[in-house]
């Protein structure tokens, strides 16, 4: 991680991302995408990484989980809601922040302030 960024004096991490070449025109629209994405995650120096499987309510990973999962159960309805949103079409940055609404990932306040994020208790 620390050759992906760094600490901005001791308060927020700022990601530097380097690229082994230049990057084309149309690669440019998805760095942008990408640090878009970026900035809705939080790093912390005083947690430790976890993982979480977000398939599950108990977001701990168990095989019969995984087995429903692969054999699509419960998900029906989700997987062609999303199928239906990905035909739209509309520019891939409209999807993206749609998308990222649908999924609760827009840098709210409240959603700042749930990952344990200064910055969320600045926001009006």
């Amino acid at each position: 991680m620390r050759q992906a960024g760094g600490w901005n004096n001791n308060i927020e991490w700022i990601w530097n991302l380097g690229w082994r070449r230049s990057l084309i025109d149309w690669e440019k629209h998805l760095k942008q995408e990408l640090a878009m994405m970026l900035d809705t995650k939080s790093i912390f120096e005083e947690k430790k990484d976890k993982w979480v499987w977000k398939v599950s309510v108990a977001t701990e990973f168990t095989v019969q989980s995984a087995y429903k999962v692969l054999r699509g159960e419960g998900q029906e309805e989700e997987v062609a809601m999303y199928e239906e949103f990905w035909r739209i079409k509309a520019q891939p940055s409209v999807q993206l922040t749609t998308w990222r609404m649908l999924e609760d990932k827009i840098a709210s306040k409240r959603n700042l302030v749930k990952r344990g994020d200064k910055r969320g208790k600045q926001c009006m």
